[in-house]
């Protein structure tokens, strides 16, 4: 038998059985407990758990959580390449700094503007598709019934109460403008007056 390579420990496919297994029997513990309520609805939904294909992963996890939350920020609030990155512009040619993987040095790439601008376009979503999806009991299609159900699972309340600050709290904590002091004089503070109507397009 020829050696693993690459650090092999586990297979995954074998893992994912048993990782399902294990929480499954907690599961049923739980509900044994009476700490979780089904119903009658149980068995059925034991029965759907082992009909799925579980995935695990038995990659090394990351350690430090804010560097997840970089990553994904990354694809989520950014754009394809950042202004900073590119150096130059010049005879339809762009100069941009990247990131070497392997040396984890930043070198220079040049390339055709038309190819600059065909790898931007490489990170544009097509039409219909979101930059975020939720999956699980979050994914948008059921979420609303699957949060309900879980609530009722929970025993807790069937909706919860969500308290909006108002606008002026929210823009002072998010960009630390108080939009309520006068931009002229900067202390006195705005009155409300009166709101003008939305423009309804039809002229009376």
């Amino acid at each position: 038998m020829d050696p693993v390579q690459k650090k092999y420990l586990v297979n995954q496919e074998a893992l994912s059985l048993v990782f399902r297994g294990n929480l499954i029997n907690y599961l049923a513990c739980v509900v044994q407990r009476g700490k979780l309520s089904f119903g009658n609805g149980y068995l059925p939904f034991k029965r759907k758990l082992y009909t799925l294909k579980w995935v695990v992963s038995v990659r090394q996890p990351i350690t430090k959580p804010h560097l997840v939350i970089e990553y994904i920020a990354r694809y989520t609030h950014q754009v394809a390449i950042a202004n900073s990155l590119i150096t130059d512009l010049n005879h339809w040619m762009v100069t941009f700094n990247t990131k070497d993987r392997k040396t984890n040095k930043t070198v220079p790439v040049t390339v055709k503007a038309v190819e600059f601008i065909r790898q931007f376009l490489l990170h544009s979503l097509p039409s219909g598709f979101v930059r975020i999806r939720h999956y699980g009991f979050l994914a948008n299609k059921n979420h609303n019934a699957n949060l309900q159900q879980i609530r009722g699972l929970l025993k807790l309340p069937s909706q919860l109460v969500k308290v909006t600050p108002p606008i002026k709290v929210m823009m002072l904590k998010l960009t630390g403008v108080d939009i309520t002091k006068c931009p002229c004089c900067k202390t006195g503070k705005m009155q409300l007056v009166a709101e003008i109507p939305r423009f309804s397009g039809k002229h009376p």
